[in-house]
C-alpha cells in the first residue's frame, strides 16, 4: 500500500536531483518509430503528469527550467494521431492552466521560427473543415483549444494570436459550422476580453457578419447536428464576444455593434430578452435546488468549510448555472438603452410586456458591480 510520506520524500529527492531536466533530455532522445521507445515516451509523460498532480510548483519548473514545452508543442505538429500526441496535449493543457509564467513560456517558445501560439493555431487549422476521427482525437483537439484559451489570459499572448491571424482563423471555423465552431467561439471570447485592439481587429475583420447570424440563429446557421449542449455553449460565447466589443472597442466600432440592435424592428433586442428570461429561470432553478438540498441535509451534518470559501464556491456555481450569461445580457441591454431613445423605449416596453421589472436588471448589475469590487479588493490585499 502506498505511503504518502514515502511518496512525498521520493518526489523531493527527484526534484533535488534535477530529475525534471534529466527526464526531458531523455524523452527528446527516444525514437518513436520504435514501439518500445514510443512506450517509453508515454511512460515519461505519465511521470510528468504525476509530478504535476503532486507538486504545485512542478508545472512552473517544467516550463522555466526544462525544454519540455518545446518537445510537447513540436510533437503536436506531427500530423498522425496517436496516444502520445493525446498525452502531449494533456500536459500542455495542464501547463497552460498553471499561471502567467507558464503561459508566457508556451506563447513564446520557438518551433522552426514560429511561436507557440502560432503552432497551436496551426494544429487547430487541420480541423477547420473536418471533425476528429475518434473520441480520443476529439479530446486531443479540445485540449489544444483549451490551451490557447488559457494562454490568452496572459495579455502579451493576444498580440501573438493577432499577428498569427488567429481571429480570422477562428471566424473561418465558425463559418464552417463543424466540430471546431464552438471551440473557436470560446477562443474568440477569451481573445476579446478586456482588449480594445482585439475588439477593433475583430470588427475590422468583418466578424460581426459571422457573429450576429449566429446570435439570431438564422436558418443557415441553424443547420447543424443536434443532441448535445454545444448550441448553448455557443450562445454563451457569442454573448461574451458582443459584450466585450461594446464595452472595450473604439467608439466607431461600438456604434456599429449597437446599431445592429436597432435593425429590423429591434429583433436582436427581442432575442436578448428571450435569452434573459431563459437564463434568469435557470439561475432561479439553481437557487431553488440549492435551498432544497440545504433543507434536506442531516441536522447533525457539520460543514468544515469557512464562510468565505463557501460564499465563493456558491457564487461560482451560480455563474456556471447561468448567472454569468445573465450578467452579460443585462450589460448589453444597459448599453443599448443609452445608445438611442428609440432603443430605450423599445427595451422598456418589451421588459414590461414580458413582466420583467427594470429593477431586476438593475439588481443583477448591482450584484455584478459589488462582486467585481470585492474581487479587486481581495487582489489588492494579496499583492
Amino acid at each position: 500500500e502506498e505511503n504518502p510520506e514515502e511518496t512525498s520524500s521520493f518526489i523531493d529527492r527527484l526534484l533535488e536531483n534535477n530529475a525534471l531536466e534529466v527526464f526531458t533530455r531523455t524523452i527528446n532522445r527516444f525514437d518513436e518509430k520504435n514501439q518500445e521507445e514510443a512506450t517509453a515516451v508515454h511512460n515519461t509523460l505519465g511521470i510528468f503528469e504525476s509530478l504535476c498532480d503532486n507538486r504545485q510548483n512542478v508545472p512552473l519548473l517544467l516550463c522555466t527550467q526544462t525544454k519540455l514545452v518545446s518537445f510537447l508543442i513540436k510533437r503536436l505538429t506531427i500530423k498522425v494521431f496517436d496516444q502520445n500526441k493525446l498525452y502531449c496535449s494533456e500536459i500542455i493543457s495542464i501547463l497552460s492552466q498553471s499561471g502567467t509564467e507558464c503561459q508566457k513560456v508556451i506563447g513564446e517558445v520557438s518551433i522552426k521560427g514560429y511561436n507557440g501560439i502560432d503552432v497551436l493555431l496551426q494544429v487547430t487549422h487541420r480541423y477547420k473543415k473536418r471533425d476528429p476521427g475518434s473520441s480520443e482525437e476529439f479530446e486531443m483537439v479540445e485540449n489544444v483549444f483549451d490551451s490557447i484559451c488559457s494562454c490568452l489570459l496572459y495579455e502579451p499572448n493576444k498580440k501573438l494570436f493577432m499577428d498569427a491571424d488567429g481571429i480570422e482563423l477562428m471566424l473561418m471555423m465558425v463559418k464552417e459550422r463543424k466540430f471546431a465552431c464552438q471551440r473557436a467561439l470560446k477562443v474568440l471570447s477569451y481573445s476579446l476580453l478586456n482588449n480594445k485592439t482585439m475588439c477593433n481587429r475583430f470588427v475590422g475583420s468583418l466578424g460581426l457578419k459571422t457573429l450576429f447570424p449566429a446570435f439570431q440563429k438564422s436558418e443557415k446557421w441553424a443547420k447543424k447536428k443536434k443532441g448535445d449542449d454545444s448550441e448553448k455553449l455557443e450562445e454563451e460565447h457569442i454573448i461574451s464576444c458582443i459584450n466585450s466589443i461594446i464595452w472595450n472597442g473604439d467608439e466607431i466600432q461600438v456604434k456599429r455593434v449597437l446599431s445592429k440592435f436597432c435593425e429590423n424592428n429591434f429583433e436582436k433586442i427581442d432575442r436578448l430578452l428571450t435569452m434573459r428570461k431563459e437564463y434568469s429561470e435557470r439561475v432561479e432553478a439553481h437557487k431553488a435546488e440549492r435551498k432544497e438540498a440545504l433543507e434536506t441535509l442531516d441536522e447533525e451534518f457539520e460543514d468544515d468549510e469557512d464562510e468565505e470559501s463557501k460564499k465563493i464556491r456558491e457564487y461560482s456555481a451560480l455563474l456556471d448555472a447561468g448567472l454569468f450569461t445573465l450578467q452579460q445580457v443585462d450589460l448589453i441591454l444597459s448599453r443599448v438603452i443609452t445608445y438611442a431613445d428609440e432603443a430605450k423605449k423599445f427595451v422598456l416596453a418589451a421588459l414590461d410586456e414580458n413582466n420583467i421589472p427594470i429593477e431586476d436588471v438593475k439588481s443583477v448589475l448591482k450584484d455584478l458591480e459589488e462582486s467585481m469590487a470585492e474581487e479587486n479588493e481581495n487582489e489588492n490585499e494579496n499583492e
